[in-house]
């Protein structure tokens, strides 16, 4: 596998392109379904397949922390924690936005 140096650690090379999630998605198919949000997807064209996608990026006051008030049956993401100030609160905070069951 190809890395690149960035800051002092190795990353694989694809992240340099983006769209990493392209290598969850497939597995994430078989337990996202229903109504959902792709949290940190950079480009709509990225986002987990009928999820809302959610980027600081878009024109929207929604990001990780401030989310819609529905709530929906799951929540993709994928990279996005690691940027974020304080992921256990994100966590607790995504888990208030998923339906029960």
């Amino acid at each position: 596998m190809q890395v690149v140096e960035y800051r002092g650690d190795l990353y694989p090379k694809f992240q340099t392109i983006g769209n990493a999630s392209q290598f969850a998605i497939p597995f994430a198919k078989h337990l996202c379904y229903g109504r959902g949000y792709d949290i940190g997807c950079m480009k709509p064209e990225w986002a987990f397949p009928g999820a809302m996608p959610i980027d600081l990026d878009f024109d929207d006051p929604w990001h990780a922390d401030n989310l819609p008030s529905e709530q929906v049956d799951y929540i993709f993401s994928s990279h996005c924690l690691e940027h974020v100030p304080n992921w256990s609160k994100t966590l607790l905070y995504w888990t208030e936005k998923i339906k029960s069951g």
